[in-house]
């Protein structure tokens, strides 16, 4: 029987080399470095073509340098197989009240992954807009605080960020006016200088507050950065959108051409909250999801049964692949079951 092909050389998009990054001796001497780690491999259907292809063609050739970075950081074999293995076990459903589709499937949840990343975008990005628009009478803000570039490790310099953005909070000034909001981390790589550069973007809900007090105190607290911003935040500014982008891209696009610079991104990261509340806000759930009630979503299918039936004409099965990979986002919902960390 003629075997169909795969769905990126179907859609007529060429498919990645055939060498994969990773040899069949690799993946052996991967699996012998998580039992002599004692990692438990957790059973589950292999990632097929089809849907690796539909997860992550958008950024293959990132995806390697990830891998990379990942492997050269000294990620555990675990970690990187559930990378390779994401999107595995693919499944679309339909949701006939809201009238949409998703696709669930088995996910790395790799912040350096970017379709997870995306996913948990998504999910901050509404979580925040909701904590926002609570009360239409408060005001909010957004704040940057940076550090003066140095030619320290990028993980030090992270750590006296935070250490810096603590003792702020707990000045009298700032514990008075500004009740609560949430932080994130975003970083960024200058290849010519080969400086690291790290800030906070923080949506602030409170009062006033001086410009000229954050940027002496922030010297004060830093001992060398004064570099400040604080803006108030229109009704029709969309802030909550950027504050995820920032989740979502974590770094720079440059730090991945450099695989020394990327592995000390991934190591410098590892264990840090990119992204979290403080004050009123401190214990509301960003990641927080919808609960998903019985009969809710239908399934249609797994994503390699539609691919089939399109390929043998039905139209239907064309048109909703079409829809999947130009409008539907990955909801990372499922994880494999005993759960990996």
């Amino acid at each position: 029987m003629h075997q169909p092909p795969p769905i990126g050389e179907w859609f007529g998009i060429e498919q990645r080399a055939k060498e994969r990054a990773r040899t069949a001796e690799e993946k052996r001497r991967e699996k012998h470095r998580a039992t002599e780690q004692k990692v438990e491999y957790v059973a589950g259907e292999p990632i097929t073509e089809d849907e690796e292809w539909f997860r992550h063609h958008n950024w293959q050739d990132k995806r390697a340098k990830v891998r990379q970075a990942l492997v050269d950081a000294g990620a555990s074999a675990n970690a990187v197989f559930n990378f390779d293995q994401c999107g595995a076990e693919c499944t679309v459903e339909w949701n006939e009240t809201e009238k949409r589709y998703r696709c669930r499937g088995c996910y790395c949840h790799c912040r350096h992954c970017e379709p997870c990343m995306r996913g948990k975008s998504s999910l901050i990005t509404t979580n925040l807009r909701n904590i926002m628009g609570r009360d239409n009478k408060a005001t909010h803000r957004f704040i940057t605080l940076t550090l003066r570039n140095t030619n320290a490790p990028l993980k030090s310099e992270i750590k006296r960020l935070y250490a810096a953005y603590k003792q702020l909070r707990a000045k009298p000034e700032w514990r008075s006016s500004q009740r609560g909001g949430a932080a994130t981390l975003e970083v960024k790589y200058n290849p010519t200088t080969k400086l690291w550069h790290p800030h906070l973007h923080i949506i602030s809900e409170g009062d006033y507050l001086s410009t000229y007090w954050l940027s002496q105190t922030w010297r004060d607290i830093t001992g060398d950065s004064h570099i400040v911003d604080v803006r108030i935040i229109s009704k029709d500014k969309d802030v909550a959108y950027y504050v995820g982008k920032y989740v979502t891209k974590g770094t720079n696009a440059e730090v991945w051409d450099n695989p020394t610079v990327a592995a000390e991104w991934v190591r410098a990261v590892k264990g840090v909250r990119m992204c979290a509340t403080f004050g009123t806000w401190r214990g509301y759930k960003l990641l927080e999801r919808p609960k998903d009630t019985p009969g809710q979503w239908q399934v249609i299918g797994s994503l390699g049964s539609i691919v089939r039936r399109a390929q043998a004409g039905e139209q239907w099965a064309l048109d909703l692949l079409v829809h999947l990979t130009t409008q539907v986002t990955y909801n990372p919902h499922k994880r494999r079951s005993p759960k990996r960390e």
